[in-house]
């Protein structure tokens, strides 16, 4: 699942960019990767983010040494990152609701960004794994947020 997440956010950075420069196909790429991107944190966010393999997502082996916490906030993790896809692609695209979204994605981004810090400072290995994966969707979060009150 690395690889297909690794080929959707390639995807989706080359069609913002190529819609910025009003290419043809740009935004559809972008649109269509984001949609995928979606799908895949937020139906499957807890395999991604704990390195469960696709062919061992409904086996019971494969969540025997995984604790329910970490289980839980692979979840969370994966709901956020959604949401904040969703964020960019609705602010993107100028579409109603994406204050709205953007207000959602910043409360489930930032704490989960500081519990992933705190688990990586406690030498969890899900810690840093979600860290780098939710740290530019924080700095991304922290644009908006002064955007708006400076």
């Amino acid at each position: 699942m690395k690889k297909l997440e690794s080929i959707l956010v390639i995807l989706f950075i080359a069609g913002i960019i190529l819609a910025n420069f009003n290419v043809p196909g740009g935004a559809t790429l972008g649109f269509l990767s984001a949609l995928l991107l979606l799908v895949l944190y937020t139906l499957f966010g807890f395999a991604v983010f704990n390195n469960i393999p696709l062919t061992k997502l409904f086996s019971a082996q494969a969540y025997n040494g995984i604790p329910a916490y970490r289980i839980i906030l692979a979840i969370l993790t994966g709901f956020g990152i959604a949401c904040s896809v969703w964020a960019i692609l609705f602010t993107i695209q100028h579409w109603p609701g994406a204050a709205l979204l953007r207000f959602v994605s910043i409360s489930l981004v930032v704490p989960l960004t500081i519990v992933s810090i705190i688990f990586a400072v406690c030498r969890e290995p899900v810690g840093l794994r979600l860290l780098l994966r939710l740290l530019p969707f924080f700095l991304l979060a922290m644009k908006w947020l002064t955007r708006h009150w400076l």
